[in-house]
C-alpha cells in the first residue's frame, strides 16, 4: 500500500516536466537572440502553417501551374489570417 504522494511504480513515472520558471530556460534566451535563431524561427513557423493548412505536396506538374497554385494557397492562408485577426474600434 502506497503512502499519500508515493507511487507504487518506479520512481521515474512520477516525476514531472519542469517549469517554465527554470533558469536555464531564461539563460538560453540571450544566446537566441545573440545568434538569430528567434528571426530563423519565423518563416519555419510560416512554412509550418502553410505545408499543415494547404497541404506538404502540389498537385500541379508544369512550373507555372505550380506557381500559380501556390499563389492561390498563399491567398487563402492570408485571408484565414485576416478573417482571424480581431478589428479594432477606437473609443474615444
Amino acid at each position: 500500500m502506497a503512502l499519500e504522494g508515493e507511487c507504487c511504480f518506479p520512481r521515474r513515472c512520477c516525476i514531472k516536466p519542469a517549469v517554465a520558471q527554470s533558469p536555464d530556460v531564461y539563460a538560453q534566451q540571450p544566446w537566441r537572440k545573440r545568434s538569430g535563431y528567434h528571426r530563423r524561427s519565423l518563416p519555419e513557423n510560416a512554412m509550418y502553417r502553410f505545408k499543415t493548412l494547404t497541404g506538404a505536396c502540389l498537385w500541379a506538374r508544369r512550373i507555372d501551374s505550380q506557381a500559380t497554385e501556390v499563389a492561390v494557397r498563399v491567398g487563402v492562408l492570408i485571408r484565414m489570417i485576416e478573417l482571424a485577426r480581431p478589428q479594432s474600434v477606437r473609443i474615444a
